[in-house]
């Protein structure tokens, strides 16, 4: 589930806070992705060789990929909100704190980053 897919979960069951913050993000995310394309300037193969015919052409460049860099991103963002995000819902009255091991968010995070 990429980021932009995650925005209509967020919208239609989450809170409009929630889904402001997981629209900046991938606000921000696109305009890394397309930089660091910009960046790279790496051409699509149809570009280079006229002898492929592409089904659906894509004049941007290819590497970066952006499905890959918006799967990474949800993964950390998905992960910051639930360790560093307010919590939904609380299973006592004033009950404000959600305590996690530091093992349990390393392993979390690192399952991130490897995601």
């Amino acid at each position: 589930m990429e980021l932009h897919e995650l925005l209509f979960v967020v919208l239609i069951f989450g809170s409009r806070s929630r889904f402001m913050y997981y629209a900046a993000v991938d606000m921000i995310s696109l305009l890394l992705s397309d930089s660091c394309k910009n960046i790279y300037a790496n051409p699509r193969p149809y570009l280079l060789n006229g002898n492929i015919k592409p089904v659906k052409c894509a004049l941007s460049f290819g590497n970066p990929s952006g499905h890959s860099f918006a799967a990474q991103v949800g993964a950390i963002v998905i992960m910051l909100d639930v360790f560093h995000g307010s919590p939904i819902s609380f299973d006592r009255i004033g009950d404000n704190q959600v305590f996690y091991s530091r093992p349990f968010y390393y392993i979390c995070l690192s399952m991130a980053l490897y995601w």
